[in-house]
C-alpha cells in the first residue's frame, strides 16, 4: 500500500525506487492512470522481502497489504493491544486507556 500523497513522502518514495524521473509525474492530471500502470509494473518486478528491504527506513508511507491474521499478529496490533479474544478494539486511546470490551450485540444461537 502506497500512500505518499504529500511532495515530500512521494519524492521519498522515487527516489528509493531509483524512479528521480516520476517526481514531477504526481502533479498529472488525475486520474493518473498511467502513473499507477508503471508503478503497479514496477512493483510486479519486485518480491514482498524485496519491495520491505529496499524501503526499510524510507519515509515514504508505505507498507504491505496484510491478511486478517497478519494484521491481528502484527507488532502494531499487538503492542496496542487492539485485539482481545475475539473482539478488535477501537484503535484510539482515552486518557491514556484503549478502549474495554463490550457486550456483545447479540447472543449466538448455540444450536
Amino acid at each position: 500500500m502506497l500512500g505518499s500523497v504529500e511532495p515530500k513522502f512521494w519524492r521519498s518514495f522515487c527516489d528509493a525506487a531509483g524512479r528521480g524521473d516520476w517526481t514531477d509525474r504526481q502533479s498529472e492530471a488525475m486520474p493518473q492512470t498511467a502513473l499507477i500502470a508503471d508503478v503497479a509494473a514496477w512493483f510486479a518486478r519486485l518480491t514482498l522481502d524485496q519491495a520491505l528491504a529496499r524501503f526499510d527506513g524510507i519515509d515514504c508511507c508505505l507498507s504491505p497489504v496484510l491478511d486478517l491474521g497478519e494484521a491481528l499478529t502484527s507488532e502494531q496490533v499487538t503492542e496496542r493491544g487492539l485485539v482481545q479474544g475475539a473482539q478488535a478494539l477501537f484503535p484510539a486511546k482515552f486518557d491514556g486507556e484503549t478502549t474495554g470490551l463490550r457486550a456483545p450485540l447479540f447472543e449466538m444461537d448455540s444450536r
